[in-house]
């Protein structure tokens, strides 16, 4: 690799380290690689090499769709989603995995729980597809407003 050299071993063990879930779909939107270790979205190993969108609650699909569409066609690169799920909040970040030349090669989804986000209104607005339109994060980042303004294409 550019960056070094490990095993494979030693690179399994380093992204199951890492505190976030990971999963790649690749090009023929088929779900190749989920890191191990606690999970709050449920990714069963029998899932592999399933296809990405028979993993999802139905209405959730067509969100699935639009976002890997909009990956693969080049009109987004990234697309960040705050999601309330049992109790947690997580930062859901959806990734276009591209070669040096700009190939889109799949989809990185890398899910973050954020303790320290707050949910405004939660208790009188319940979440409409289990997102938040109205989190406000200790230290936001930077581009949270975008974020926000995104999910305007999912209504």
């Amino acid at each position: 690799m550019p960056g070094g050299h490990m095993s494979v071993a030693q690179l399994a063990v380093m992204l199951n380290t890492i505190p976030a879930e990971i999963s790649f779909i690749d090009t023929e939107n088929t779900n190749r690689y989920f890191n191990e270790g606690p999970k709050v979205f449920k990714r069963p190993g029998m899932a592999l090499d399933w296809d990405v969108f028979s993993c999802h609650p139905p209405k959730i699909e067509p969100m699935v769709h639009t976002i890997i569409e909009a990956f693969r066609a080049g009109r987004r690169d990234r697309l960040p989603v705050w999601v309330e799920k049992d109790g947690h909040i997580m930062l859901v970040n959806h990734m276009a995995v591209r070669d040096s030349t700009g190939k889109y090669l799949g989809t990185m989804e890398f899910d973050q729980d954020s303790p320290q986000a707050s949910i405004r209104g939660a208790s009188a607005q319940p979440c409409r597809k289990r997102r938040i339109a109205s989190v406000v994060a200790f230290a936001p980042p930077r581009d949270l407003i975008s974020s926000l303004n995104a999910l305007a294409v999912f209504r």
